[in-house]
Protein backbone atom coordinates (compact mmCIF):
# COMPACT_ATOMS: atom_id res chain seq x y z
CA UNK A 1 0.00 0.00 0.00
CA UNK A 2 2.50 2.38 1.09
CA UNK A 3 3.97 1.71 -2.28
CA UNK A 4 1.40 2.53 -4.05
CA UNK A 5 1.38 6.63 -2.42
CA UNK A 6 4.76 6.66 -3.26
CA UNK A 7 4.29 5.77 -6.77
CA UNK A 8 1.39 8.18 -6.60
CA UNK A 9 2.78 11.17 -5.20
CA UNK A 10 5.57 10.53 -7.75
CA UNK A 11 3.48 11.26 -10.79
CA UNK A 12 1.69 13.55 -9.21
CA UNK A 13 4.92 15.88 -8.98
CA UNK A 14 5.29 14.90 -12.56
CA UNK A 15 2.69 15.82 -13.89
CA UNK A 16 3.35 18.93 -11.98
CA UNK A 17 6.53 19.53 -14.06
CA UNK A 18 4.96 19.05 -17.07
CA UNK A 19 1.98 21.93 -16.23
CA UNK A 20 5.54 23.72 -15.52
CA UNK A 21 7.00 23.02 -18.44
CA UNK A 22 3.83 24.21 -20.78
CA UNK A 23 3.17 27.19 -19.11
CA UNK A 24 6.58 28.57 -19.41
CA UNK A 25 6.98 27.38 -22.93
CA UNK A 26 3.33 28.55 -23.64
CA UNK A 27 5.01 32.29 -21.98
CA UNK A 28 7.59 31.69 -25.30
CA UNK A 29 4.79 31.17 -27.67
CA UNK A 30 3.08 33.97 -26.51
CA UNK A 31 5.69 36.34 -27.09
CA UNK A 32 6.76 35.42 -30.52
CA UNK A 33 3.55 34.30 -32.05
CA UNK A 34 2.02 37.94 -30.74
CA UNK A 35 5.43 39.43 -33.05
CA UNK A 36 4.47 37.63 -35.26
CA UNK A 37 0.55 38.44 -35.46
CA UNK A 38 1.47 42.30 -35.69
CA UNK A 39 3.86 42.21 -38.61
CA UNK A 40 1.50 43.80 -40.65
CA UNK A 41 0.89 46.85 -38.18
CA UNK A 42 4.67 46.99 -37.07
CA UNK A 43 6.26 46.85 -39.93
CA UNK A 44 6.36 50.06 -41.16
CA UNK A 45 6.27 51.77 -37.81
CA UNK A 46 8.93 52.12 -35.65
CA UNK A 47 6.87 53.58 -32.80
CA UNK A 48 4.76 50.92 -32.63
CA UNK A 49 7.55 47.76 -33.80
CA UNK A 50 9.12 49.54 -30.16
CA UNK A 51 6.48 49.60 -27.96
CA UNK A 52 5.22 45.56 -29.09
CA UNK A 53 8.59 44.40 -28.50
CA UNK A 54 8.62 46.18 -25.15
CA UNK A 55 5.47 45.35 -23.77
CA UNK A 56 5.97 41.56 -25.29
CA UNK A 57 9.35 40.95 -23.62
CA UNK A 58 8.88 42.41 -20.46
CA UNK A 59 5.40 40.57 -20.14
CA UNK A 60 4.73 41.80 -17.01
CA UNK A 61 2.14 45.03 -17.64
CA UNK A 62 5.31 47.13 -18.61
CA UNK A 63 4.06 49.53 -21.06
CA UNK A 64 6.44 52.05 -23.34
CA UNK A 65 6.12 56.04 -24.01
CA UNK A 66 7.65 57.02 -26.53
CA UNK A 67 9.10 60.15 -27.78
CA UNK A 68 7.71 60.13 -31.08
CA UNK A 69 10.67 62.30 -32.62
CA UNK A 70 14.05 59.86 -32.90
CA UNK A 71 17.28 61.64 -31.09
CA UNK A 72 19.04 60.45 -34.05
CA UNK A 73 18.07 58.85 -37.95
CA UNK A 74 20.05 58.66 -40.91
CA UNK A 75 20.32 56.42 -43.62
CA UNK A 76 23.49 55.48 -45.15
CA UNK A 77 23.83 53.63 -48.82
CA UNK A 78 27.13 53.16 -50.77
CA UNK A 79 28.07 49.90 -53.53
CA UNK A 80 27.92 47.34 -50.93
CA UNK A 81 26.39 48.06 -47.59
CA UNK A 82 23.01 49.81 -47.03
CA UNK A 83 21.64 51.05 -43.26
CA UNK A 84 19.27 53.21 -41.85
CA UNK A 85 19.88 53.89 -37.62
CA UNK A 86 17.23 55.54 -35.36
CA UNK A 87 17.57 56.24 -32.24
CA UNK A 88 14.76 56.70 -29.82
CA UNK A 89 14.34 57.65 -26.28
CA UNK A 90 11.52 56.00 -23.91
CA UNK A 91 10.03 55.08 -20.71
CA UNK A 92 9.60 51.95 -19.41
CA UNK A 93 6.68 51.97 -17.08
CA UNK A 94 4.95 49.83 -14.64
CA UNK A 95 2.57 51.02 -12.52
CA UNK A 96 4.74 54.50 -10.47
CA UNK A 97 8.02 52.48 -11.66
CA UNK A 98 9.58 54.58 -14.76
CA UNK A 99 12.91 53.41 -16.60
CA UNK A 100 14.06 56.05 -18.60
CA UNK A 101 15.47 53.78 -21.99
CA UNK A 102 17.37 53.94 -25.28
CA UNK A 103 16.17 52.33 -28.19
CA UNK A 104 18.43 51.62 -31.26
CA UNK A 105 16.91 50.36 -34.23
CA UNK A 106 18.65 48.93 -37.58
CA UNK A 107 16.14 48.81 -40.29
CA UNK A 108 16.87 48.08 -44.57
CA UNK A 109 20.23 46.57 -43.47
CA UNK A 110 22.05 44.94 -46.63
CA UNK A 111 25.14 43.71 -46.26
CA UNK A 112 26.95 41.96 -49.65
CA UNK A 113 29.85 41.04 -48.37
CA UNK A 114 30.94 37.15 -48.48
CA UNK A 115 31.46 35.17 -45.04
CA UNK A 116 29.04 36.80 -42.75
CA UNK A 117 28.10 35.07 -39.58
CA UNK A 118 25.37 34.09 -38.15
CA UNK A 119 23.51 33.77 -34.74
CA UNK A 120 21.71 30.69 -34.01
CA UNK A 121 18.81 31.21 -35.72
CA UNK A 122 20.68 31.88 -39.17
CA UNK A 123 20.05 35.60 -39.13
CA UNK A 124 23.08 38.06 -39.50
CA UNK A 125 25.08 38.79 -36.47
CA UNK A 126 25.32 42.32 -35.55
CA UNK A 127 26.99 44.20 -32.83
CA UNK A 128 27.38 47.73 -31.25
CA UNK A 129 30.61 48.65 -29.43
CA UNK A 130 28.63 51.71 -26.74
CA UNK A 131 31.34 53.80 -25.06
CA UNK A 132 30.24 56.09 -22.56
CA UNK A 133 32.33 59.19 -21.10
CA UNK A 134 33.17 57.29 -18.15
CA UNK A 135 33.22 53.93 -16.13
CA UNK A 136 29.90 52.93 -16.04
CA UNK A 137 28.79 49.82 -13.85
CA UNK A 138 26.00 47.98 -14.50
CA UNK A 139 24.92 45.10 -12.10
CA UNK A 140 28.56 43.72 -11.05
CA UNK A 141 30.25 44.86 -13.81
CA UNK A 142 32.09 48.17 -14.75
CA UNK A 143 33.51 49.13 -17.93
CA UNK A 144 33.79 52.26 -19.94
CA UNK A 145 32.63 50.60 -23.36
CA UNK A 146 30.03 47.53 -23.91
CA UNK A 147 29.11 45.53 -26.77
CA UNK A 148 25.86 44.85 -27.30
CA UNK A 149 24.49 42.14 -29.86
CA UNK A 150 21.36 43.48 -31.48
CA UNK A 151 18.25 40.75 -31.24
CA UNK A 152 16.76 40.61 -34.94
CA UNK A 153 13.43 41.09 -35.30
CA UNK A 154 10.54 39.99 -37.83
CA UNK A 155 12.94 40.16 -40.34
CA UNK A 156 16.84 39.80 -40.71
CA UNK A 157 16.87 43.81 -42.03
CA UNK A 158 15.53 44.96 -38.64
CA UNK A 159 17.28 45.03 -35.52
CA UNK A 160 17.30 46.58 -32.00
CA UNK A 161 19.10 47.03 -28.76
CA UNK A 162 17.64 48.43 -26.18
CA UNK A 163 19.81 50.24 -23.03
CA UNK A 164 17.91 50.90 -19.79
CA UNK A 165 19.80 54.16 -18.94
CA UNK A 166 18.34 54.64 -15.78
CA UNK A 167 20.31 51.34 -14.93
CA UNK A 168 23.73 52.52 -15.46
CA UNK A 169 25.49 53.87 -12.74
CA UNK A 170 28.50 56.59 -12.59
CA UNK A 171 30.03 59.61 -10.69
CA UNK A 172 29.07 61.97 -13.33
CA UNK A 173 26.22 62.37 -15.61
CA UNK A 174 26.51 59.85 -17.85
CA UNK A 175 26.78 60.62 -21.67
CA UNK A 176 27.02 58.43 -24.97
CA UNK A 177 30.29 59.09 -26.60
CA UNK A 178 30.22 56.78 -29.57
CA UNK A 179 28.51 53.71 -31.03
CA UNK A 180 30.31 51.61 -33.31
CA UNK A 181 27.91 49.31 -35.36
CA UNK A 182 30.02 45.89 -36.14
CA UNK A 183 29.26 42.88 -38.58
CA UNK A 184 30.62 39.47 -38.00
CA UNK A 185 32.77 38.02 -40.83
CA UNK A 186 33.23 33.90 -40.24
CA UNK A 187 36.86 34.67 -39.39
CA UNK A 188 35.95 36.27 -36.27
CA UNK A 189 36.87 39.71 -36.81
CA UNK A 190 34.26 42.68 -36.43
CA UNK A 191 34.60 45.20 -39.28
CA UNK A 192 32.89 48.44 -38.66
CA UNK A 193 29.54 49.07 -40.93
CA UNK A 194 28.86 52.74 -39.54
CA UNK A 195 30.59 55.20 -36.78
CA UNK A 196 28.48 57.77 -34.64
CA UNK A 197 29.88 59.57 -32.35
CA UNK A 198 28.84 62.58 -29.86
CA UNK A 199 30.57 65.66 -31.86
CA UNK A 200 30.51 67.21 -27.47
CA UNK A 201 32.68 64.38 -26.57
CA UNK A 202 35.35 63.05 -29.24
CA UNK A 203 36.00 63.77 -32.92
CA UNK A 204 33.50 62.13 -35.78
CA UNK A 205 35.33 59.35 -37.02
CA UNK A 206 34.49 58.11 -40.57
CA UNK A 207 36.24 54.96 -40.31
CA UNK A 208 33.11 52.57 -41.29
CA UNK A 209 31.69 51.73 -44.87
CA UNK A 210 30.45 54.82 -45.83
CA UNK A 211 31.63 58.41 -47.06
CA UNK A 212 31.96 61.36 -45.26
CA UNK A 213 28.44 63.29 -46.15
CA UNK A 214 26.50 61.26 -43.80
CA UNK A 215 25.68 62.26 -40.43
CA UNK A 216 27.40 60.62 -37.57
CA UNK A 217 26.39 63.01 -34.66
CA UNK A 218 24.61 61.75 -32.14
CA UNK A 219 25.67 64.91 -29.81
CA UNK A 220 21.31 65.16 -29.13
CA UNK A 221 21.49 61.33 -27.99
CA UNK A 222 22.15 62.86 -23.72
CA UNK A 223 20.86 62.89 -20.33
CA UNK A 224 18.46 65.66 -21.18
CA UNK A 225 17.05 64.00 -24.38
CA UNK A 226 16.99 60.82 -22.64
CA UNK A 227 15.48 61.04 -19.30
CA UNK A 228 11.79 61.84 -20.48
CA UNK A 229 10.52 61.57 -16.97
CA UNK A 230 12.20 64.52 -16.23
CA UNK A 231 11.89 66.61 -19.68
CA UNK A 232 7.99 66.20 -19.28
CA UNK A 233 7.43 65.22 -15.69
CA UNK A 234 6.24 61.27 -15.11
CA UNK A 235 2.60 62.98 -14.47
CA UNK A 236 2.46 64.47 -18.08
CA UNK A 237 4.07 61.74 -20.18
CA UNK A 238 0.12 60.60 -21.19
CA UNK A 239 -1.63 62.56 -22.48
CA UNK A 240 1.17 64.24 -24.26
CA UNK A 241 0.99 65.43 -28.03
CA UNK A 242 5.08 64.33 -28.39
CA UNK A 243 4.95 60.76 -26.85
CA UNK A 244 3.39 57.70 -28.26
CA UNK A 245 1.71 55.79 -26.23
CA UNK A 246 -0.65 52.57 -27.40
CA UNK A 247 -2.54 51.23 -24.16
CA UNK A 248 -4.00 48.15 -26.44
CA UNK A 249 -1.36 46.32 -26.85
CA UNK A 250 -0.86 44.86 -23.41
CA UNK A 251 -4.33 44.12 -24.03
CA UNK A 252 -4.12 42.05 -27.10
CA UNK A 253 -0.91 40.44 -25.44
CA UNK A 254 -3.14 38.99 -23.09
CA UNK A 255 -6.10 37.80 -25.51
CA UNK A 256 -2.82 35.95 -27.15
CA UNK A 257 -2.63 34.28 -24.46
CA UNK A 258 -5.09 33.03 -23.45
CA UNK A 259 -5.66 31.04 -26.54
CA UNK A 260 -2.13 29.86 -26.46
CA UNK A 261 -2.49 28.89 -22.91
CA UNK A 262 -6.11 26.65 -23.75
CA UNK A 263 -4.32 25.28 -26.91
CA UNK A 264 -1.40 24.15 -25.04
CA UNK A 265 -3.47 23.31 -21.56
CA UNK A 266 -5.75 21.35 -24.45
CA UNK A 267 -3.06 19.49 -25.81
CA UNK A 268 -1.43 18.60 -21.71
CA UNK A 269 -5.11 17.52 -20.67
CA UNK A 270 -5.21 14.73 -23.64
CA UNK A 271 -1.55 13.75 -22.29
CA UNK A 272 -2.12 13.23 -19.12
CA UNK A 273 -5.24 11.64 -19.78
CA UNK A 274 -4.07 8.56 -22.22
CA UNK A 275 -1.10 8.17 -19.83
CA UNK A 276 -3.42 8.18 -16.40
CA UNK A 277 -5.55 5.80 -18.54
CA UNK A 278 -2.62 3.27 -19.54
CA UNK A 279 -0.67 3.62 -15.91
CA UNK A 280 -3.42 2.79 -13.50
CA UNK A 281 -6.75 1.71 -15.53
CA UNK A 282 -5.51 -0.32 -18.17
CA UNK A 283 -4.15 -3.31 -16.77
CA UNK A 284 -7.63 -3.71 -14.50
CA UNK A 285 -9.25 -2.99 -17.99
CA UNK A 286 -7.75 -5.48 -19.87
CA UNK A 287 -8.06 -7.99 -17.02
CA UNK A 288 -11.58 -7.67 -16.41
CA UNK A 289 -12.16 -7.80 -19.93
CA UNK A 290 -10.53 -11.20 -20.11
CA UNK A 291 -12.64 -12.27 -16.74
CA UNK A 292 -15.89 -11.65 -18.36
CA UNK A 293 -14.44 -13.49 -22.05
CA UNK A 294 -13.92 -16.18 -19.44
CA UNK A 295 -17.01 -16.29 -17.39
CA UNK A 296 -18.91 -15.85 -20.67
CA UNK A 297 -17.08 -18.97 -22.31
CA UNK A 298 -17.75 -20.75 -18.88
CA UNK A 299 -21.32 -19.75 -19.30
CA UNK A 300 -21.57 -20.91 -22.81
CA UNK A 301 -19.73 -23.82 -22.09
CA UNK A 302 -22.12 -25.01 -19.33
CA UNK A 303 -25.43 -24.30 -21.55
CA UNK A 304 -23.90 -26.60 -23.96
CA UNK A 305 -23.01 -29.35 -21.75
CA UNK A 306 -26.68 -28.93 -20.20
CA UNK A 307 -27.75 -29.21 -24.23
CA UNK A 308 -25.91 -32.52 -24.81
CA UNK A 309 -27.12 -34.17 -21.65
CA UNK A 310 -30.62 -33.86 -22.63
Amino acid sequence: MTKNWIFITIYILFIGAITYLVGTLSEADKVQDFIASQKEIIEDDNLKLISTVIIANQNDGTEALIEIEPLFTESYLSTNFDVTVYIYSFVKLKGNNAVNSVAIMIRDLRLDTDDLQEDTYHDTLLKADIRFNQMVTVGETSKQEFSEVFATLYDDQTKLIIIDYDKLNGETPIEFESITIKYVLTNATEPNLVVLTNSDLALVSTDDKFDGTFDRDIKNVNKENIQLTVKYGLNNLTPNDNIFYDPSVYDQLQAKALGIYARNISIEFVFVAILTYFIFFHGSVVRSIKENKLRNKALIKAEIEKIEKK
